[in-house]
């Protein structure tokens, strides 16, 4: 199965993560001593699907809620209600001339940037990214993102930086896993831990192949 996610480059992902946090003296010095302890990340390069995705906007919401780029997000609404109710998260687009057609709409383009995920399918390509894991849809929540690069929602305690740092190691120019391998094994020991996110069914976090 595959989609396509207009996401936010990583430098305006960064930009509002650090102005959102910039009143909370304890997420500041807790990000500088992560950021010392994985210092071999430059998080600017993170390409995976965690990137404040361009959503769609339900009618009933876009005069009180227009978002960042209404014209667009107005055009995905519609193009989502064509699709099955399978597909309700929002935010993935199935047909790539769609998904063109919406970020056409995009008013700051520089600003975002086209993916396809992938998953179910972990052969190698021309244009690949690399795999990351986590949602397929919804928030787009990524436990590579949260756990090693700009974390959120499941803050890692001190004494999991070792062996996060050890599988950050593994990571590519990208801040993906480049081969499948890597990216299971990282899986397994990330749904392991009491301070991960837990899946509320079996595969919800999964792997995702990205795709430029």
């Amino acid at each position: 199965m595959e989609a396509f996610l207009i996401v936010e480059k990583q430098n305006i992902v960064i930009e509002n993560y650090m102005d959102h946090m910039k009143n909370n003296e304890y997420f500041q010095k807790g990000f500088a001593e992560f950021r010392t302890y994985f210092s071999n990340i430059n998080i600017g390069n993170y390409r995976g699907i965690s990137r404040n995705v361009l959503s769609a906007i339900p009618e009933k919401f876009q005069k009180e809620f227009p978002g960042k780029e209404p014209l667009a997000q107005f055009l995905m609404n519609k193009t989502l209600e064509k699709y099955s109710n399978d597909n309700d998260d929002m935010s993935l687009i199935m047909d790539i001339k769609e998904c063109l057609e919406i970020y056409e709409k995009i008013e700051h383009k520089g600003n975002y940037e086209i993916i396809k995920s992938v998953k179910d399918d972990y052969m190698n390509e021309e244009k690949i990214l690399g795999f990351d894991i986590g949602y397929w849809g919804g928030d787009n929540f990524s436990i590579i993102s949260d756990s090693m690069i700009l974390p959120t929602w499941h803050v890692a305690p001190e004494n999991a930086y070792y062996e996060l740092r050890e599988y950050s190691l593994k990571l590519n120019q990208n801040l993906l896993f480049s081969n499948i391998e890597d990216t299971k094994e990282f899986r397994e020991y990330y749904l392991k831990q009491d301070w991960a996110e837990t899946e509320t069914y079996k595969g919800q976090i999964c792997i995702q192949k990205i795709i430029s």
